[in-house]
C-alpha cells in the first residue's frame, strides 16, 4: 500500500509540475500507474522486491522538475533532487529489482525524451539523470561490487533466451500484453519458441486496460494534425527529429529483446546481462509509465477529450478500477505453497521458545527413503535445517551451477576430509582473498566461524581490496546524504521557526 501511494504520488506530481497538466489529467493519469497489472500481481505471486517499480514516476519527476529562477536555489533544488532519486535508485538496487533495474532507468529515460520533444531541456534532464544514477551507484556500491565478484563465480548464461516468431509476432505478443489480461487471452504463454522454462501468467501480467490506449489513439490523431500545421513553421527542428528517433529506438528495444531469429538470438546471448536472462519480457515495463503519460497528455490536449472534462477521464478510470477489480485472479488464490510451517517457526524464534539456528543439512524424503523436492523444501529451515537442494536461481533454477561437492544430509558438524558439513559463503564471493575455492566448506580449524555463521552471527573473513573500497565509498555516500538532507531540513526549520511575525 505504501509503495502503490508513492506511485500514485508520484505520477501525479510529474504530471502536474513537470508536465503542467490540469487536475483531471494528471488524476488520470496517475490512477491509470496505479492500476498497472505489473505491481500488483507481482506482490499477489510474492515478488516483493519488485515493490520498487511504482518508484520510477517519482524518480522522473525529481529530475524533471522545473527549478526556481534563482542561481543559488537551482543549484539546491539539482542537489536535492540528485540525492533524493540517488536513494530511492539504490533502494532498488538493494532490492530483487536490481535484476529490473536497466529497463526501469530506461523508462525513465522515454519520459524524459517526451518531455524534453514538449518542452525542451532534454540535455539538462540527462545531466540531472546522470547525477541522480551516478549518485546511486555510490549509494549501493557495496552491493553491487559483491555482485560483480559473485556472478563472475557463477555465471547464468546457460539458459537458452526465448522470444516470439519474428518482430511483429513479438510486438503483437506485447501490446496485447498491455491491453488485456492474461486471465482473458491465455495462449500468449504459448507465444514463445526456443522457450526452456514455461512462463506462469505472474510473467504476462503488464495489463493498462484498452481504456489508455483508447485515449492515446484519439490524442494521436490531434497529434498528427497539429504537427502538419506547424511543421512548415520551423516545429519539427532537429532536436525534435532526433529526439523522436530516441523515443521510437527506446519503444522499438522490449519488441527486438524478445524476438527470436537465430543469429540475432545469439548475439544476445553474448551481451552482458542480458545473455545472463531465461526471459526478456520484464522489459515490457518499460512501456507502463510511457502509456499511462501519454493518456494524461492526450486527455489534456486533444480537443475532444478536453471539451468533456472531467466526465470522460474520470469515466475512463473508474473503467479501469473496474474492469481490474472483475478480473479472474483464482490463478493466483490458488497457488499451493503453504506459509505456515514458516510463520509458526518465526513466532517460536520471536517468543524464545526455538532457536533460529541452523544444526543440520537436510532434505526430504518419500516413503521409500528416496530423496524429493518439493515446492515447499525450503521450509526445513523452520526446523533448524539447511536444504541440500534448495531452490536458489542464483545457482540455476535446477541448480546446475550449484557446487554441491562433499555436502550431505546430516549435521554440520559432521567432518569429512578435514571440514564441516556446512559451506563458507565467502568462498562463493571472495575464493581467492580467503585461499578457498567457490563451494568450499569450512575448515576444522574455522569452528568459532562455523558456529557464528549457522547462529546468523557475523564471522571473520577477507575482502579484497576492491570490496573495502566500495564499502567505504558506499558508507561515505550514504554519511553524505544523510547530512546533506539533515542541513537543508535544518535550515528550513530554522526559516520557520525565525520568520518575523505578519
Amino acid at each position: 500500500m505504501i509503495f502503490a501511494f508513492l506511485g500514485l504520488w508520484g505520477s501525479y506530481l510529474l504530471l502536474r509540475q513537470a508536465f503542467y497538466l490540469s487536475r483531471t489529467a494528471a488524476i488520470c493519469g496517475a490512477g491509470i500507474f496505479l492500476f498497472n497489472g505489473f505491481f500488483a500481481h507481482r506482490m499477489l505471486i510474492g515478488h516483493l522486491g519488485y515493490c520498487h517499480f511504482m518508484l520510477i514516476p517519482l524518480v522522473a519527476y525529481l529530475v524533471l522538475k522545473p527549478l526556481p529562477p534563482n542561481k543559488n536555489g537551482r543549484l539546491q533544488s539539482v542537489l536535492l533532487g540528485s540525492t533524493l532519486g540517488g536513494l530511492l535508485l539504490a533502494a532498488a538496487v538493494q532490492s530483487e529489482f536490481v535484476i529490473t533495474i536497466i529497463p526501469a532507468v530506461l523508462a525513465i529515460v522515454l519520459v524524459g525524451a517526451i518531455h524534453g520533444w514538449l518542452f525542451g531541456n532534454f540535455g539538462a534532464f540527462l545531466v540531472r539523470l546522470g547525477a541522480a544514477g551516478s549518485f546511486g551507484i555510490l549509494l549501493s556500491l557495496s552491493r553491487l561490487t559483491a555482485i560483480v565478484y559473485l556472478l563472475k563465480n557463477f555465471p547464468r548464461n546457460v539458459y537458452t533466451l526465448p522470444g516470439a516468431d519474428g518482430i511483429w509476432e513479438a510486438a503483437s505478443v506485447i501490446l496485447r500484453a498491455l491491453i488485456i489480461s492474461p486471465a482473458h487471452d491465455p495462449s500468449r504463454q504459448d507465444a514463445f519458441t526456443n522457450l526452456q522454462f514455461f512462463l506462469g501468467r505472474h510473467e504476462w501480467e503488464y495489463s493498462l486496460s484498452p481504456i489508455p490506449f483508447l485515449f492515446i489513439v484519439i490524442g494521436l490523431v490531434s497529434w498528427i494534425r497539429k504537427v502538419r500545421c506547424l511543421a512548415g513553421n520551423g516545429f519539427m527542428t532537429g532536436s525534435r527529429f532526433g529526439l523522436l528517433a530516441l523515443i521510437a529506438l527506446l519503444l522499438l528495444l522490449p519488441v527486438g529483446l524478445n524476438s527470436y531469429y537465430p543469429a540475432w538470438n545469439a548475439f544476445l546471448k553474448q551481451l552482458p546481462v542480458i545473455g545472463s536472462s531465461s526471459s526478456l519480457i520484464r522489459w515490457v515495463i518499460l512501456y507502463i509509465p510511457a502509456i499511462a503519460l501519454l493518456a494524461a497528455l492526450a486527455v489534456e490536449h486533444s480537443p475532444v477529450l478536453k471539451r468533456h472534462l472531467p466526465i470522460i477521464p474520470l469515466a475512463g478510470l473508474a473503467a479501469v478500477a473496474a474492469l481490474n477489480y472483475t478480473t479472474d485472479r483464482s490463478y493466483y488464490h490458488a497457488q499451493k505453497y503453504d506459509p505456515t510451517a514458516i510463520m509458526h517457526a518465526f513466532e517460536r524464534v520471536r517468543s524464545g521458545a526455538q532457536s533460529a539456528a541452523v544444526h543440520a543439512v537436510m532434505v526430504y524424503r518419500d516413503s521409500h527413503g528416496v530423496i524429493r523436492t518439493p515446492g515447499n523444501r525450503n521450509d526445513v529451515i523452520a526446523l533448524g535445517g539447511s536444504q541440500l537442494y534448495c531452490y536458489e536461481p542464483l545457482f540455476g533454477y535446477w541448480l546446475e551451477s550449484f557446487p554441491q561437492g562433499a555436502l550431505q544430509p546430516g549435521p554440520i558438524t559432521a567432518i569429512k576430509s578435514g571440514r564441516y558439513n556446512l559451506k563458507n559463503p565467502a568462498c562463493y564471493l571472495w575464493p581467492q582473498t580467503n585461499q578457498c575455492r567457490p563451494g568450499d566448506h569450512f575448515k576444522v580449524s574455522q569452528k568459532k566461524d562455523l558456529n557464528a555463521f549457522a547462529a546468523y552471527q557475523p564471522y571473520a573473513f577477507q575482502m579484497p581490496v576492491a570490496q573495502i573500497v566500495a564499502n567505504w565509498v558506499n558508507g561515505c555516500a550514504l554519511i553524505a546524504a544523510a547530512l546533506f538532507l539533515g542541513i537543508l531540513g535544518l535550515r528550513r526549520f530554522l526559516k520557520q521557526v525565525l520568520k518575523p511575525a505578519g
